[in-house]
């Protein structure tokens, strides 16, 4: 479990986030693929909202009025919680990285730019469009 501030300095958790399945994304803000993404994500949540999923955006860089203003700029319905130096170390991996956690555990992973995150997990958007 983590738990982390978003830009305004709340405290964002995993375990709440959680409690149904939850696409974590872990991106940089100086990223052009990461910031595709979120756009992405963000025009997808439209589609999603009311529905059993969250999405998290998690951020890796060192500088949070930066990680704040590519938030606020890409996707501002989203969830975001900066993870700063803590999690600077995946960088070194293609990112952006998305994982889907499912009772408890990472069912996918993804990383790098894919075109399309929520299915690039294997998440059957149809499925999650259904009833809440």
């Amino acid at each position: 479990d983590w738990s982390l501030q978003d830009g305004r300095g709340r405290q964002v958790r995993s375990d709440v986030q959680r409690e149904v399945p939850c696409v974590e994304l872990f991106w940089r803000s100086e990223d052009e693929a990461c910031l595709r993404v979120l756009v992405q994500l963000s025009e997808q949540w439209a589609t999603l909202e009311g529905r059993p999923v969250n999405i998290v955006c998690v951020n890796i860089d060192r500088d949070l009025p930066l990680a704040a203003a590519a938030a606020e700029r890409c996707a501002p319905r989203l969830v975001h919680a900066v993870g700063g130096e803590d999690l600077a170390p995946l960088g070194a991996v293609p990112l952006p990285v998305a994982g889907l956690v499912a009772d408890g555990r990472v069912t996918a992973v993804s990383a790098g730019w894919k075109g399309a995150v929520l299915e690039s997990l294997g998440l059957q958007v149809e499925a999650l469009r259904g009833a809440p």
